[in-house]
């Protein structure tokens, strides 16, 4: 079955191909996109083809093209103004990933999203987490997550108190992962849209923004939490789910328990050595002892310089660091 059509058309040929090259990354959307830069071909393709959504510019936009058979179509506002009130309308000069957060929520009040066709993918979920502090944790993961996106699916998410990322990244973190647990636990039969709507990218590695409050993080029961994972997975649409975590979070345990693999970052030094006894104690104690026997216990290097911008961590040593750890545990080339 051929999946339906998500069509740009901008007579703007540069912002047409940047916007179709972006959305033709964007894997797990449900749709073939296609791009225009003229209306006349538009509409002789939409009177061949089924266009399922059109995203057209305010410049080539006419009333004409609601004659079209094309149900949904949103309108690329360039002048501020909303001269067309029957059609619905996003920001042209936004980021290309707020334009397709908005033109989903409006199309997903009208139906559901379509399930993309293809084999449900098999999922591996990694697990980072340490007792002790300060020890490159995130710096770890995220190199990791960069380095497997090169040839995977992957997702990252952050359950640090205060990660930092939003203001790191610059990147728009309007919603975040409390967010999509709230539609989880509220709208559960539009979660594939809100996931899909949720996930922002960062060098091919999928994340969804952190909490903004670890107050929210903290009333997040432990069930929740393993319900939302196995959402996540039950989509199918990664291969790899890294899972930064802290003890900040309720059912830390159980979600350790959920990994495939848990690295454990540590140091040679007395305080460290002392944690890292404590917590594996606690693991015996609580029968917890499975998520030992899963762990690798990683002794980081000494890391002289770490880049400053998050896209470029995969260089450097602890890009390489992190190469060979992916060798020796996934046969990772």
């Amino acid at each position: 079955m051929k999946r339906k059509i998500l069509a740009v058309c901008d007579s703007e040929e540069e912002y047409t191909s940047r916007m179709q090259e972006f959305l033709c990354t964007r894997e797990e959307l449900p749709f073939e996109i296609h791009a225009f830069t003229d209306t006349e071909k538009l509409e002789i393709s939409s009177k061949s083809e089924e266009i399922e959504i059109l995203l057209i510019s305010e410049s080539d936009y006419s009333e004409k093209i609601k004659e079209f058979p094309i149900e949904n179509i949103y309108l690329l506002n360039e002048s501020g103004q909303m001269e067309y009130d029957n059609v619905e309308q996003v920001s042209k000069y936004q980021p290309s990933e707020k334009i397709l957060g908005q033109v989903l929520d409006f199309y997903s009040k009208r139906r559901d999203l379509p399930r993309k066709i293809k084999t449900r993918m098999s999922v591996n979920i990694i697990g980072v987490y340490s007792p002790v502090g300060r020890c490159l944790q995130t710096s770890f993961s995220l190199t990791m997550g960069q380095i497997l996106a090169k040839a995977h699916k992957v997702l990252y998410l952050n359950f640090e108190s205060f990660s930092g990322l939003g203001q790191i990244l610059q990147h728009d973190m309007e919603t975040d992962l409390t967010d999509l647990l709230y539609y989880y636990t509220n709208t559960r039969e539009r979660f594939r849209y809100r996931l899909e709507n949720s996930l922002q990218t960062l060098n091919g590695l999928y994340f969804i923004p952190p909490a903004a409050s670890f107050l929210d993080l903290q009333s997040i029961t432990a069930e929740t939490w393993t319900e939302l994972l196995a959402a996540i997975e039950e989509e199918g649409m990664f291969e790899y789910i890294i899972l930064d975590l802290s003890d900040c979070i309720q059912g830390l345990l159980e979600m350790l328990r959920k990994c495939d693999i848990v690295y454990t970052i540590f140091k040679d030094d007395h305080f460290a050595a002392a944690k890292m006894h404590q917590y594996e104690e606690l693991l015996e104690d609580m029968d917890y002892g499975d998520i030992l026997d899963k762990t690798k216990k990683q002794k980081m290097p000494h890391i002289r310089k770490i880049a400053p911008k998050l896209e470029q961590i995969t260089y450097g040593e602890l890009g390489e660091y992190v190469r060979q750890v992916l060798r020796e545990d996934m046969q990772y080339e």
